[in-house]
């Protein structure tokens, strides 16, 4: 539990250090000198496969308490509960879609990963001898988080005992089957094409059907947000003038007018 715990640190404390404003302006994210993450537009997405692309952020920021990988693990023989987040990643790499890895990294070679120890060094290398660690996996994926809009998950533990692991794959079961149930029935579609409409056709949007898939994703995403933020403050603001809403009962309510500030 005490290894576990140190690596969810070493995790949140290095994607706390994402630099937002270079992802914002489009750059493109250099996490070593031999691993740089490319900084995808819309134009990209839709190029490449905007379900392809997705999925394979789910997998590269895969928690191992989501539930897939619960039932996954589960099928596969592995106690989900004994397992890291770390370890999840380096049992996907060898799985990972080559068309995405080449896309966002370059030619940065998963399949090739094997077990690296040097030292108090540990992590994976491949044949080109790049090597990821633990900490260089948690800044990778603190930045595809960042700009696919991916939460940092709420990390917490199951107890290792039969009643509480039963209960988390019986649930995680019902949540996959549910799921497979809404698309067989009622198929997904496209999940960016209705928020980058609603994007260009927000009163005083500058952006046209065309001009908006040159925006780098992240940037897109604060848009979304930004946009949000603004209509709940205008909201609020009516709401206090009318004299409907008393901040005094709800203090919250005092971050929510300031729509300017930090997405966290």
């Amino acid at each position: 539990y005490s290894k576990d715990k140190t690596l969810v640190m070493i995790c949140v404390a290095v994607q706390r250090m994402v630099d937002e404003l270079k992802i914002y302006r489009g750059d493109d994210i250099r996490i070593t000198d031999d691993i740089i993450i490319h900084n995808p537009t819309l134009n990209d997405i839709v190029e490449i496969g905007e379900k392809k692309f997705l999925s394979f952020c789910q997998d590269f920021t895969a928690h191992h308490l989501d539930s897939p990988y619960i039932v996954l693990l589960t099928d596969l023989g592995v106690d989900f509960t004994t397992i890291s987040d770390w370890d999840l990643f380096v049992c996907l790499s060898l799985v990972f879609d080559e068309s995405i890895c080449k896309f966002l990294f370059g030619n940065l070679d998963f399949k090739s990963m094997k077990p690296y120890v040097d030292g108090d060094i540990k992590g994976i290398r491949n044949k080109d001898g790049i090597v990821i660690t633990p900490k260089i996996h948690a800044k990778m994926v603190g930045y595809i988080r960042k700009f696919a809009n991916i939460s940092t998950p709420q990390f917490q533990k199951i107890l290792d005992n039969p009643t509480q692991k039963s209960m988390a794959i019986n649930s995680a079961r019902r949540e996959i089957e549910s799921a497979r149930r809404r698309e067989m029935f009622y198929p997904s579609g496209s999940a960016l094409l209705p928020i980058i409409s609603s994007v260009v056709n927000y009163a005083g949007c500058n952006y046209t059907n065309k001009t908006i898939f040159n925006m780098n994703l992240y940037a897109f995403w604060d848009t979304v947000k930004r946009i949000q933020a603004y209509d709940n403050a205008s909201h609020l603001f009516s709401g206090i003038y009318s004299g409907c809403v008393d901040l005094s009962k709800n203090k919250k309510l005092k971050e929510e007018l300031n729509w300017m500030r930090s997405f966290r």
